[in-house]
Protein backbone atom coordinates (compact mmCIF):
# COMPACT_ATOMS: atom_id res chain seq x y z
CA UNK A 1 0.00 0.00 0.00
CA UNK A 2 3.01 2.23 0.68
CA UNK A 3 4.35 1.76 -2.33
CA UNK A 4 1.22 2.18 -4.28
CA UNK A 5 1.53 6.08 -2.33
CA UNK A 6 4.47 6.61 -2.94
CA UNK A 7 4.18 5.74 -6.73
CA UNK A 8 0.74 8.21 -7.30
CA UNK A 9 2.42 11.14 -4.91
CA UNK A 10 5.54 11.00 -7.26
CA UNK A 11 3.68 10.78 -10.41
CA UNK A 12 1.49 13.90 -9.42
CA UNK A 13 4.47 15.80 -8.59
CA UNK A 14 5.93 14.86 -12.08
CA UNK A 15 2.84 15.83 -13.95
CA UNK A 16 2.33 19.22 -11.99
CA UNK A 17 5.90 20.37 -11.76
CA UNK A 18 6.61 21.30 -15.69
CA UNK A 19 3.39 23.86 -15.09
CA UNK A 20 4.83 25.73 -11.67
CA UNK A 21 7.88 25.95 -12.97
CA UNK A 22 8.24 29.88 -14.42
CA UNK A 23 9.29 30.02 -18.18
CA UNK A 24 12.46 32.48 -18.41
CA UNK A 25 13.57 34.34 -21.15
CA UNK A 26 15.55 37.13 -22.45
CA UNK A 27 15.13 39.57 -25.02
CA UNK A 28 17.47 42.11 -27.13
CA UNK A 29 16.20 44.91 -28.89
CA UNK A 30 17.45 47.58 -30.75
CA UNK A 31 15.95 50.30 -32.40
CA UNK A 32 15.82 53.87 -33.65
CA UNK A 33 13.47 56.82 -32.10
CA UNK A 34 11.97 60.16 -33.17
CA UNK A 35 12.06 61.86 -29.42
CA UNK A 36 9.72 65.00 -28.74
CA UNK A 37 10.62 66.97 -25.32
CA UNK A 38 7.60 69.49 -25.60
CA UNK A 39 9.16 71.90 -23.04
CA UNK A 40 13.27 72.25 -22.68
CA UNK A 41 13.68 72.60 -19.40
CA UNK A 42 16.39 75.03 -17.25
CA UNK A 43 19.63 74.64 -18.02
CA UNK A 44 23.18 74.85 -15.72
CA UNK A 45 26.03 76.17 -16.16
CA UNK A 46 29.13 75.30 -14.67
CA UNK A 47 31.51 78.08 -13.30
CA UNK A 48 32.83 80.56 -15.86
CA UNK A 49 36.31 82.87 -15.86
CA UNK A 50 34.87 86.01 -18.62
CA UNK A 51 37.27 88.69 -19.19
CA UNK A 52 35.01 90.84 -17.03
CA UNK A 53 34.17 89.07 -13.88
CA UNK A 54 33.63 85.21 -12.69
CA UNK A 55 30.85 83.72 -12.02
CA UNK A 56 30.24 80.70 -10.42
CA UNK A 57 27.80 78.00 -11.70
CA UNK A 58 24.20 78.96 -12.56
CA UNK A 59 21.08 78.80 -14.41
CA UNK A 60 19.89 79.94 -17.39
CA UNK A 61 16.09 79.57 -18.18
CA UNK A 62 14.60 78.39 -21.65
CA UNK A 63 11.64 78.48 -23.75
CA UNK A 64 10.10 76.12 -26.52
CA UNK A 65 10.51 72.33 -27.39
CA UNK A 66 12.84 69.70 -28.94
CA UNK A 67 12.60 67.47 -31.50
CA UNK A 68 16.04 65.13 -31.48
CA UNK A 69 16.87 61.68 -33.57
CA UNK A 70 18.59 58.57 -32.23
CA UNK A 71 18.73 55.23 -31.44
CA UNK A 72 18.88 52.90 -28.37
CA UNK A 73 19.83 49.36 -27.30
CA UNK A 74 17.78 47.31 -24.43
CA UNK A 75 17.48 44.38 -23.00
CA UNK A 76 14.46 42.53 -20.90
CA UNK A 77 13.44 39.40 -19.27
CA UNK A 78 10.13 37.89 -20.15
CA UNK A 79 8.30 35.59 -17.16
CA UNK A 80 5.86 33.14 -19.11
CA UNK A 81 5.87 34.31 -21.88
CA UNK A 82 3.42 37.21 -20.47
CA UNK A 83 5.30 39.51 -18.26
CA UNK A 84 8.02 40.97 -19.22
CA UNK A 85 10.54 43.04 -16.85
CA UNK A 86 12.54 45.75 -19.18
CA UNK A 87 16.64 45.21 -17.23
CA UNK A 88 19.06 48.10 -18.56
CA UNK A 89 19.17 50.00 -21.64
CA UNK A 90 20.68 52.56 -22.99
CA UNK A 91 20.10 55.80 -26.05
CA UNK A 92 21.32 58.36 -27.30
CA UNK A 93 19.72 61.39 -28.75
CA UNK A 94 20.66 64.61 -31.49
CA UNK A 95 18.61 67.63 -32.53
CA UNK A 96 16.61 67.69 -35.49
CA UNK A 97 15.42 69.89 -37.98
CA UNK A 98 16.03 73.58 -37.76
CA UNK A 99 16.03 76.18 -34.67
CA UNK A 100 16.45 79.66 -33.95
CA UNK A 101 18.49 80.68 -31.06
CA UNK A 102 16.97 81.40 -27.92
CA UNK A 103 17.87 84.30 -26.00
CA UNK A 104 17.96 83.97 -22.18
CA UNK A 105 20.24 85.00 -19.51
CA UNK A 106 22.27 84.42 -16.48
CA UNK A 107 23.13 86.20 -13.82
CA UNK A 108 22.20 89.88 -16.31
CA UNK A 109 24.63 88.57 -18.81
CA UNK A 110 22.75 87.84 -22.19
CA UNK A 111 22.96 84.31 -23.29
CA UNK A 112 22.51 82.80 -26.53
CA UNK A 113 21.35 79.37 -26.22
CA UNK A 114 21.81 77.16 -29.69
CA UNK A 115 19.15 74.17 -29.15
CA UNK A 116 20.73 72.83 -32.97
CA UNK A 117 23.58 71.26 -31.30
CA UNK A 118 21.75 69.37 -28.37
CA UNK A 119 22.49 66.00 -27.58
CA UNK A 120 20.96 63.75 -25.05
CA UNK A 121 21.91 60.57 -23.06
CA UNK A 122 20.07 58.00 -21.46
CA UNK A 123 20.02 54.94 -19.20
CA UNK A 124 16.77 53.15 -19.49
CA UNK A 125 16.56 51.02 -15.60
CA UNK A 126 14.18 48.37 -14.62
CA UNK A 127 10.81 48.32 -15.49
CA UNK A 128 7.19 46.26 -15.48
CA UNK A 129 5.01 44.93 -18.42
CA UNK A 130 3.01 42.79 -19.70
CA UNK A 131 2.08 41.41 -23.44
CA UNK A 132 -0.22 39.31 -25.29
CA UNK A 133 0.14 37.18 -28.61
CA UNK A 134 -2.14 36.36 -31.30
CA UNK A 135 -0.57 34.22 -34.19
CA UNK A 136 2.40 36.27 -35.56
CA UNK A 137 1.01 39.33 -33.89
CA UNK A 138 2.17 40.80 -30.49
CA UNK A 139 0.65 43.84 -28.36
CA UNK A 140 2.69 44.98 -25.15
CA UNK A 141 2.60 47.52 -22.71
CA UNK A 142 5.54 48.60 -19.83
CA UNK A 143 6.08 51.33 -17.42
CA UNK A 144 9.90 52.36 -17.19
CA UNK A 145 12.40 54.55 -15.39
CA UNK A 146 15.38 55.73 -16.22
CA UNK A 147 17.84 59.08 -15.82
CA UNK A 148 18.81 61.30 -18.76
CA UNK A 149 21.14 63.71 -19.49
CA UNK A 150 20.59 66.88 -21.66
CA UNK A 151 23.67 68.99 -23.17
CA UNK A 152 23.41 72.16 -25.68
CA UNK A 153 26.19 74.77 -26.73
CA UNK A 154 25.47 78.69 -26.04
CA UNK A 155 27.29 81.66 -26.07
CA UNK A 156 27.02 84.30 -23.16
CA UNK A 157 27.83 87.66 -23.87
CA UNK A 158 31.56 89.90 -22.07
CA UNK A 159 31.89 93.15 -23.51
CA UNK A 160 31.95 93.49 -27.25
CA UNK A 161 33.40 89.43 -26.99
CA UNK A 162 31.06 86.33 -26.63
CA UNK A 163 32.42 83.17 -24.06
CA UNK A 164 31.23 79.70 -25.48
CA UNK A 165 29.56 77.87 -22.72
CA UNK A 166 27.95 74.33 -22.02
CA UNK A 167 24.49 74.03 -21.06
CA UNK A 168 23.45 70.58 -19.52
CA UNK A 169 20.33 69.14 -17.24
CA UNK A 170 19.83 65.88 -15.75
CA UNK A 171 16.51 63.94 -14.69
CA UNK A 172 15.04 61.12 -13.18
CA UNK A 173 12.13 59.83 -15.89
CA UNK A 174 9.39 57.58 -16.23
CA UNK A 175 7.67 56.96 -19.78
CA UNK A 176 5.36 54.42 -20.77
CA UNK A 177 5.95 52.06 -23.51
CA UNK A 178 3.33 50.76 -25.88
CA UNK A 179 4.18 48.60 -28.63
CA UNK A 180 2.81 46.60 -31.28
CA UNK A 181 5.31 43.71 -33.06
CA UNK A 182 4.95 41.60 -36.27
CA UNK A 183 7.08 37.92 -36.00
CA UNK A 184 9.22 37.05 -38.69
CA UNK A 185 10.48 33.87 -37.46
CA UNK A 186 10.00 32.28 -34.24
CA UNK A 187 12.43 35.03 -32.16
CA UNK A 188 12.56 37.58 -34.34
CA UNK A 189 9.72 40.41 -34.52
CA UNK A 190 9.62 43.66 -35.97
CA UNK A 191 7.60 46.78 -33.38
CA UNK A 192 6.27 49.80 -33.45
CA UNK A 193 6.90 51.75 -30.51
CA UNK A 194 5.08 54.91 -28.70
CA UNK A 195 6.61 56.29 -25.28
CA UNK A 196 4.54 58.90 -24.08
CA UNK A 197 6.94 60.16 -20.68
CA UNK A 198 5.64 60.60 -17.75
CA UNK A 199 8.11 62.19 -16.32
CA UNK A 200 11.32 63.88 -18.41
CA UNK A 201 12.16 67.03 -16.30
CA UNK A 202 8.07 67.43 -15.34
CA UNK A 203 5.42 65.92 -15.75
CA UNK A 204 3.72 64.78 -19.35
CA UNK A 205 7.07 66.03 -21.26
CA UNK A 206 6.73 64.96 -24.80
CA UNK A 207 7.21 61.15 -26.18
CA UNK A 208 8.95 58.72 -28.04
CA UNK A 209 7.83 57.26 -31.30
CA UNK A 210 9.83 54.15 -33.10
CA UNK A 211 10.92 51.20 -34.78
CA UNK A 212 12.79 48.60 -33.36
CA UNK A 213 13.85 44.87 -33.79
CA UNK A 214 13.43 42.46 -30.81
CA UNK A 215 15.45 39.21 -30.56
CA UNK A 216 13.61 36.26 -28.31
CA UNK A 217 10.30 34.15 -27.38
Amino acid sequence: MRVVVAGCVLACALAFAPEARADFDFQLAIGTNARWMRATPTLTTPPLLTSARDLPDGKVPMRGGQTMLGGYVDVALTIDDRWVVPMLGAAAYHAAGTYDAVITSRDGSIVRARPWTTFSAEVLLPGLGYRVKKRRWMFGAALRTGVSWLAMEGVMASGAEGDPIELSASTFLVQAELEGCRRLDPTTRVCLLAAPRVYDHQLMNGAMFGLRVEWGR
